[in-house]
């Protein structure tokens, strides 16, 4: 029943935000039967993969990315927010407000479920010396700081070198009261907090899981590299991603995987590190059917490339994806040994270490292209250059492309700039356009006050 009965706070698209509903106050009545009375039951809150593992995705940002296409015809048939998010429409925020495909609502919601269970442990202050406890207290840790993490890439600024407690960032409710409205801390507060919670969680639970939907140190770990790559922390980058590695893990050889297969890769193969999946919306965007491969995208793989047939196949005059790390049609969107790996090379060659990474990037090579791939650097930014189109081509339906596109276009003077075109007409959306910060939804404002007075 205490699970069962959670799970109403969490539908609740605002709970932390916005304050009571006729809704809410039914629930509320039932309040005795939500208080987690043991640490099984605050693990099997962590369990809940309905609400940690899926919808774990940035859906927004790949929408609206540039790794593909659809056509006219098949545009037309899309849902209204995900036809407006791959257009960028500037009124985008009133048709995404009231969906189940709310990036804002299915965040908060993660970070409801680690306030309860840090809560409820606090409570357990007995047991804190024991594994289960420590244990649930990283996991519910890291959850909190990687939704603030993903919210932090679609509804504020990206990071900057500096000025960043001038910028707006995300309400951080650190208790599960739904009674409290919060106001937006800076952007600085917000990305201490997410930090604080990852590194804070490194000592907490144990070192890999048995199970892959759980989060683990190593995860933490990849979580922190990629916070600091986010951030132009190069070293910190480099140095998280080196531990993560040194902890362990292979990556796939390419060269065995079935290449006429519907779905190449299996379910939790040996690369995943935390198994999260997307949201799949059948009259989105990216459905099957709809989604077509930017040949910008494609024609950046070489022919000895093994990705080449393991992640795309021909649609029509164009090509489709089925490299899913899931090995089924939703999208992958959890950690594993192949960002890890970008994560160290790109942080490595951009703190001035390129050669601490030549026994690695052969490795890589060795199990991403076929017998008789070979490449020579004349100089460090020609092999910056690689690793960054590698990462493109590895992490392509991942949700990171968009975050890459923001930190890239913000700290590296990347001027990458998007377009589509659309029955004829070319909409663009330039490097740095205030529209890749999503509005937080209407519905939550209308609720919450505090909100509104500190919107810019």
């Amino acid at each position: 029943m205490m699970k069962g009965h959670i799970l109403k706070y969490g539908v609740l698209l605002v709970i932390l935000l916005c304050g009571c509903s006729e809704e809410w106050l039914d629930v509320k009545k039932d309040q005795k039967l939500v208080v987690p009375q043991t640490l099984d039951d605050l693990q099997a809150l962590l369990d809940n993969t309905a609400v940690f593992n899926m919808s774990m995705d940035g859906y927004l940002g790949e929408v609206s990315s540039d790794d593909f296409f659809c056509l006219d015809g098949q545009l037309a048939s899309a849902a209204e927010p995900l036809r407006r998010g791959y257009v960028w429409d500037r009124d985008l925020v009133e048709t995404y407000s009231n969906t189940h495909f709310n990036d804002w609502a299915n965040n908060y919601q993660r970070v409801f479920y680690a306030n309860v269970v840090l809560q409820g442990l606090e409570k357990m202050k007995s047991d804190k010396d024991g594994a289960l406890w420590k244990s649930c207290y990283g996991q519910a840790l890291f959850w909190r700081g990687y939704a603030l993490l993903q919210l932090a890439q679609l509804f504020c600024s990206p990071y900057r070198a500096s000025g960043n407690g001038e910028l707006l960032g995300l309400p951080l409710p650190m208790e599960p009261d739904i009674n409290m409205l919060h106001e937006r801390r800076s952007l600085e507060e917000t990305y201490s907090r997410i930090r604080d919670d990852l590194t804070r969680s490194l000592d907490l639970f144990a070192v890999t899981a048995q199970v892959k939907t759980r989060p683990s140190a190593q995860a933490s770990l990849v979580l922190l590299s990629r916070l600091c790559l986010l951030t132009s922390q190069y070293v910190q980058a480099r140095e998280y991603a080196l531990a993560a590695l040194e902890i362990g893990g292979k990556l796939l050889d390419y060269g065995s995987l079935p290449t006429d297969a519907t779905y190449p890769f299996e379910t939790e193969h040996l690369e995943v590190i935390l198994n999260s999946t997307m949201s799949y919306n059948p009259s989105g965007v990216l459905a099957e059917g709809r989604l077509l491969i930017d040949t910008a995208l494609y024609d950046l793989y070489d022919d000895l490339d093994l990705r080449k047939e393991l992640f795309f196949k021909p649609s029509g005059e164009y090509h489709t994806f089925k490299g899913m790390y899931t090995g089924t049609v939703q999208f992958f969107t959890g950690l594993a040994m192949d960002e890890l790996y970008l994560n160290y090379f790109e942080a490595a060659l951009r703190s001035g270490e390129s050669d601490r990474i030549k026994s690695r990037l052969d490795y890589w090579i060795s199990n991403r292209y076929g017998e008789g791939y070979d490449i020579n650097f004349q100089s460090d930014g020609d092999l910056l250059d690689f690793i960054m189109d590698e990462r493109r081509r590895q992490l392509v339906f991942r949700g990171i492309r968009w975050y890459d596109l923001r930190r890239l276009n913000t700290n590296e003077n990347a001027g990458i700039s998007l377009r589509r075109e659309v029955n004829g007409r070319i909409i663009e959306l330039p490097a740095n356009d205030p529209r890749y910060v999503f509005q937080i939804p209407t519905n939550v404002l209308s609720l919450n006050e505090k909100l509104i007075q500190n919107q810019r």
